[in-house]
């Protein structure tokens, strides 16, 4: 039975790191770096201060080449996001498929918008374009935050799929175990607490990619609320996939303990 017993603990030392692997995913996706909270921020703000910021210029190329810019930015960040869709080893095909069509209908729209802009002749005709560049996109503040709230979603279940191999592990040490006659209720309580830890995080990581991928241009910027509720949630979720880790490895340590190697 030893020998039986090593075999698993060996295969499980090297499944437990992988009930966390969405952390890094997770966190990369729900946490805005500096440079995005900025992009945010000037998206929010562009809608207002466009006509103001168009006004000063006297000239209709300065503005026209700022304007060309900001849309040039968006278009490099679809990109961007669109190959890191095609790459993602966790998105689901239907959301890999659904993300992948909002970035190239976005990406084709700003490329069309571009067009118009280089043909303005007068910052009257500047100004309406400028807008349209946030309020008919929202690229910073909307698109992209949906693929990565959707990709650190995809993680967490994909890690759950993992977490419950490795319970089923679990489980039949301690059944071989209780059946040569060792106590190994403690082991049964920790492996508890991790498949509640698994499904903790699987409960609030679930609704996460319909409640995103579901929001409209029309209803920004009102709806970052359900955007920054989807964060919070896929926080909580890293946390309860660390947790499950943790015990995880007190269960194996357990086991080590009862078989006295």
């Amino acid at each position: 039975m030893k020998r039986y017993i090593t075999a698993l603990l060996v295969a499980l030392m090297m499944v437990v790191p992988t009930v966390a692997s969405a952390q890094t995913d997770t966190t990369t996706d729900t946490t805005a770096p500096r440079d995005q909270v900025t992009d945010q921020a000037t998206d929010r703000q562009t809608d207002a201060q466009t006509d103001a910021e168009t006004d000063r210029h006297r000239d209709l190329a300065p503005a026209k080449a700022k304007v060309l810019r900001s849309i040039d930015v968006r278009i490099s960040a679809l990109d961007t996001a669109l190959v890191r869709v095609e790459g993602s080893h966790h998105l689901t095909p239907g959301h890999k498929a659904t993300l992948t069509a909002d970035y190239r209908f976005h990406r084709n729209g700003l490329a069309d918008l571009r067009i118009e802009v280089e043909r303005a002749e007068t910052l009257a005709e500047l100004a309406p374009l400028a807008k349209k560049v946030v309020v008919e996109h929202w690229i910073f503040a909307l698109q992209i935050p949906k693929g990565r709230l959707t990709n650190g979603a995809d993680a967490v279940a994909d890690a759950a799929v993992k977490a419950e191999r490795v319970s089923d592990e679990f489980a039949q040490v301690l059944a071989r175990l209780e059946a040569n006659g060792v106590d190994v209720e403690e082991g049964w309580e920790l492996l508890d607490d991790f498949n509640a830890e698994v499904g903790e995080a699987q409960v609030l990581a679930a609704p996460v990619p319909d409640l995103v991928l579901a929001i409209e241009v029309g209803q920004m910027p009102g709806a970052t609320s359900i955007l920054d509720s989807a964060r919070a949630d896929l926080r909580k979720a890293h946390g309860s996939l660390t947790e499950a880790r943790s015990i995880a490895r007190q269960l194996v340590q357990f086991i080590r303990s009862v078989v006295d190697f």
